[in-house]
């Protein structure tokens, strides 16, 4: 059909052509072309135009020292005529019309143009516009083209064509186009799986296309998009295939649909379920098709079968441990309560005393849950509990009483001074002063234990001074007598005062403890000194350098 109709329009442009050829042969000698103006100072009689659109006249003049021009135009076949406007050297025909003439008015100045002796003025040239045009009638059904030189039609309508011939004019083709309906149709279907549509069952999607002729020989086409339901492969039960022992899990129908009836009884979407087994599901989508989904569960298991804590080997050591033995679906993985931590052995080290949780989870999450204690080591102690201290006079010595409750390698004690035997369980020490020892052992399975004794120096110096005495010679408390102890090393300056000062005796040489020199009898140089109050002063020097001044109040009876 489109080689036709193009046939036809080549026809149609050639008829045009050989018309226009005809028509220039019958011109006026001299005639013109637009191509074809002449160099002189006169326009042809005839300008012939053909070609559709606006049409520019130049004007012939050659002179090129021209100041003004004028163009003229006739509408009464050169018997009058009227400035049109136009001060250029060419005009502008919008459109060109047949029968119109048209010339050229021009001078050097405006005065010569406009005196009679000096005007100039070309020839006139008559506009005869010459464009073949021919009118065709044709009919197409929708869809289709009808072309007119390269123009392409596919609507209904009336079109006006202009095509160039080979010599540059133009040819106008006039078409009526009638286009024919042929129908395009698509449709929507809906259907449940195997349900029959224009004599066939359909399971999935699919585009159905059928093509017919109308009365008027078009080619019409129906299309129908069949969506049957429940084709798409993804619906399911969507959920985990185990379900732990003593847990639950959800199962759920992964698209929403009208209505659902599960096996258990239940009308929802998602369900809950605690054991394994077959579940199905019936489910009815919103056009009403129904179909069956099925889900196996499996009951994945796992069991805690022993858990066996060992002790702290040292008292607050990290040296207790934990082992633990389970079965369950395999590989299964250990751990801590309170660590996220999980290990493939189930035993766990380095741990401290005291109260844990083991966890064990199998291959599918499941998870079994015991508790423990790692006892801790017993106590281990040097000395006796509750006897860490003991309270000696100066100058004394103590046994560093060592009662350990567990076997040891090594021990040592510190510090250095006042011990004997650093190293020895058995423990002299006379210090000086109140000193706390400290002892470390370590037993053989490497715990250390550090504890001290306190040894408490009491400064008792075992001196004693009467406070009064009465010399009257009758044999009883005689004399006045300063006792000191063996911690003392001699006494020196012994003096005793009355209240006013003055010196009644004198002991001004190193006395030992035991010298009966360290006393008084009452008389100051042989005479016998009144009844009072009588102090004494003297200068202890105690062992280890030491030295300390005493002194005291002595009452003199008659």
């Amino acid at each position: 059909m489109y080689q036709a109709l193009f046939m036809s329009a080549v026809s149609h442009t050639v008829n045009l052509l050989a018309q226009i050829l005809m028509f220039r042969a019958l011109l006026l000698p001299g005639s013109l072309l637009l191509s074809c103006l002449l160099s002189a100072q006169h326009f042809d009689p005839v300008t012939v135009v053909c070609t559709d659109g606006p049409f520019v006249l130049q004007a012939p003049v050659s002179d090129d020292d021209l100041s003004t021009y004028e163009w003229e135009i006739s509408y009464d076949g050169q018997q009058s005529w009227q400035s049109a406007r136009v001060y250029t050297s060419s005009i502008t025909l919008e459109p060109p019309r047949s029968g119109i003439s048209y010339r050229f008015r021009y001078g050097r100045a405006d005065s010569c143009n406009t005196a009679g002796d000096c005007r100039r003025v070309t020839d006139p040239t008559l506009i005869n516009v010459a464009i073949p045009t021919s009118s065709q009638a044709d009919t197409i059904c929708m869809r289709d083209t009808l072309f007119v030189g390269t123009e392409a039609l596919t609507r209904t309508g009336d079109y006006r064509t202009v095509l160039r011939t080979a010599d540059g004019c133009d040819s106008i083709v006039n078409t009526s186009l009638t286009v024919r309906p042929a129908p395009d149709e698509f449709y929507f279907v809906n259907l449940c799986p195997g349900e029959r549509f224009r004599g066939q069952a359909f399971t999935h999607d699919t585009l159905l296309v059928e093509r017919y002729q109308t009365e008027a020989g078009c080619d019409s086409i129906l299309n129908f998009e069949i969506k049957v339901s429940f084709s798409d492969d993804d619906l399911a039960i969507a959920g985990s295939d185990y379900v732990c022992r003593g847990g639950q899990t959800s199962l759920k129908v992964n698209q929403g649909m009208a209505s659902y009836a599960w096996s258990d009884g239940s009308t929802e979407g998602e369900i809950s379920v605690d054991k394994g087994g077959l579940y199905r599901v019936t489910v009815t989508d919103f056009q009403g098709c129904t179909m069956e989904l099925e889900h196996n569960l499996t009951l994945s298991e796992v069991d805690i079968v022993t858990v066996d804590p060992a002790g702290t080997v040292c008292e607050g050591s990290a040296t207790g441990s934990i082992g633990v033995i389970a079965s369950g679906d395999g590989p299964l993985q250990y751990g801590l309560s309170g660590s996220d931590s999980l290990s493939q052995e189930g035993v766990f080290e380095e741990l401290t005393a005291g109260d844990y949780g083991v966890r064990v989870v199998n291959a599918h999450g499941c998870v079994a849950e015991a508790t423990t204690t790692v006892p801790d080591a017993g106590e281990l102690y040097l000395f006796t509990p509750g006897k860490t201290s003991a309270q000696i006079a100066f100058g004394d010595s103590v046994r560093l009483p060592l009662a350990p409750n567990f076997a040891y390698d090594s021990l040592y004690w510190t510090p250095a001074p006042g011990l004997d035997c650093p190293d020895c369980p058995t423990v002299f020490v006379d210090p000086p002063f109140t000193q706390e020892y400290v002892v470390e052992a370590t037993s053989p399975e490497g715990c250390r234990v550090t504890e001290s004794f306190r040894v408490i120096v009491m400064e008792v110096k075992d001196t004693y001074a009467p406070t009064a005495f009465s010399p009257n010679g009758d044999g009883n408390n005689d004399r006045w007598q300063l006792t000191v102890g063996k911690r003392v090393e001699f006494v020196e300056n012994l003096r005793v005062y009355d209240r006013w000062g003055q010196l009644h005796m004198l002991r001004d040489g190193k006395l030992p403890y035991y010298d009966e020199q360290l006393s008084w009898d009452g008389t100051h140089f042989g005479k016998d000194v009144k009844p009072g109050t009588y102090i004494y002063v003297a200068t202890l020097h105690l062992n280890q350098g030491r030295t300390e001044q005493i002194s005291g109040v002595i009452t003199l009876i008659r």
